[in-house]
């Protein structure tokens, strides 16, 4: 048997409230005294994957509820042992279904308040979400085809004035268009 886990209802609580008012994974996990990388495995230990008992074995079933750490009997049938897997929910799916719910409502807070603060103020909080989430919220640069060497710059302009691109162009291997 392994030793205890580290994932404690204070150490979820810190990280989860730290992360809902937008600071970083890696600092709410440092913060909380857990190295990152523990966080990271948390977070993946806890993502819910389905498994589907039409495409695996009885023996590979029987090896992911091992891995996740799910006890089943190995007579069940292959039915039996794939609904048990996919229906449980340990600390560690709760853990990051918090951490998910979180960022969403820090992203729902920050959108809020630049709602609220209109004028140049806005622009701290839009600063921090395309920091926070560059995969959702990033502008100024945007990958026109799934190529790395192509980059498509586009200009944001008010409603009152037409949007346009001003420049597509093939940028030379290792060049990131900055």
């Amino acid at each position: 048997m392994g030793r205890p886990t580290k994932l404690t209802p204070d150490v979820a609580d810190l990280i989860v409230g730290l992360i809902e008012r937008g600071v970083p994974r890696d600092d709410a996990a440092r913060a909380a005294g857990i190295h990152p990388a523990t966080l990271f495995q948390w977070l993946q230990r806890g993502r819910h994957n389905p498994v589907d008992p039409d495409t695996h074995t009885k023996t590979d079933l029987i090896a992911e509820a091992k891995r996740r750490r799910i006890p089943i009997t190995r007579s069940w049938p292959k039915q039996k042992i794939a609904d048990t897997i996919n229906n449980h929910h340990d600390i560690y799916v709760e853990f990051a279904d918090r951490v998910y719910q979180a960022d969403s409502r820090f992203i729902a807070s920050a959108i809020a308040q630049m709602q609220r603060v209109g004028g140049d103020d806005w622009r701290m909080w839009d600063k921090l979400l395309e920091r926070r989430f560059p995969e959702r919220f990033a502008v100024g640069r945007a990958n026109a085809d799934g190529d790395a060497d192509t980059v498509v710059e586009v200009r944001l302009t008010w409603p009152d004035q037409p949007a346009q691109v001003d420049d597509v162009r093939q940028l030379p291997s290792g060049h990131d268009g900055g």
